[in-house]
């Protein structure tokens, strides 16, 4: 068995519903209604895997892969990354986390490109030359030399996501925690990062990533294995193949409970999210189709 890079064990987290203010006036003492996001999630991610993880809006990924990131807090459970608790040298284990988020937030919109990764690379603790080199390797990996030096605000929803991607390969991370990347990117981006997500794990020893998306065709050649999640639980983890075997299914075919095999077990799925996926017909048109899991 290959060493585990990132290992999840019982992970919860709750969050509190804000009262209404009535009554909040009328019982100030009062508790909030709790909310579960993830609800004893456990699994694990051995080097050199790719692993998709999906869900339905709702379903819990984002809160997932922020916990991982060290930027949430678990409300119970433990996160060990190469081994490490999270709890106890979260700080320290970032440095072995790149985080791709949904949105583009967290960027400097009046600096550049450059200025953003310069910026970024230092807080990573690179050198100034390491983070030069470095940071023309990227712009060369994605054709982006002649982007380089225009104002972050000024960038497409695509150009951004291109940014955020060569950020979390900056300090050649260990874990590539990805969430939603190929949102708002061309088919023949979408192409370039995941094989670029892909070669990169398996150039590097002890190196591994979570990818979380809505498009299960990517996964189809791309993910080793496939988590899906839905209200906070694990209803599926295994092969990328056995997924796509069960759940990729013309739209006239009626979807219903569906017995999943995972290893010596199985277990039931009820679940009825519908996921827009490619299919490839007979004549070789390609035809949407739609999955209910």
């Amino acid at each position: 068995m290959k060493p585990a890079i990132v290992e999840v064990r019982d992970l919860k987290k709750h969050f509190s519903v804000e009262r209404p203010l009535i009554s909040q006036f009328v019982n100030p003492f009062g508790k909030s209604e709790q909310v579960f996001a993830l609800n004893g999630l456990s699994f694990r991610i051995e080097a050199g895997e790719v692993v998709g993880l999906v869900g339905p809006n709702g379903a819990g990924k984002t809160t997932l892969l922020r916990i991982l990131a060290d930027l949430l807090e678990p409300s119970g459970g433990t996160v060990k990354l190469c081994g490490k608790d999270v709890g106890k040298a979260g700080f320290r284990l970032r440095a072995l986390v790149g985080y791709v988020p949904g949105n583009e937030r967290s960027f400097f919109w009046r600096l550049s490109c450059r200025d953003n990764l310069r910026f970024f690379g230092r807080l990573y603790g690179l050198a100034g030359r390491e983070i030069e080199r470095r940071i023309e390797e990227l712009l060369e990996m994605f054709g982006f030399e002649g982007e380089a030096g225009r104002l972050f605000r000024d960038y497409s929803a695509g150009m951004r996501k291109k940014v955020g991607v060569m950020r979390s390969l900056l300090h050649r991370p260990e874990i590539l925690l990805l969430d939603e990347v190929t949102n708002s990117l061309d088919p023949a981006s979408s192409k370039a990062v995941i094989e670029l997500v892909r070669d990169y794990v398996s150039r590097g020893e002890g190196r591994a990533a979570l990818w979380s998306t809505h498009r299960l065709e990517e996964m189809a050649g791309f993910c080793d294995r496939i988590i899906a999640i839905e209200e906070g639980v694990i209803c599926y983890d295994g092969s990328s193949a056995g997924f796509c075997g069960d759940f990729l299914v013309d739209t006239d075919l009626s979807a219903g409970s569906r017995n999943i095999e995972r290893g010596d077990r199985s277990i039931s799925s009820d679940l009825s999210w519908p996921v827009k996926v490619e299919t490839v017909s007979s004549n070789g048109n390609e035809q949407a189709g739609y999955s209910d899991i």
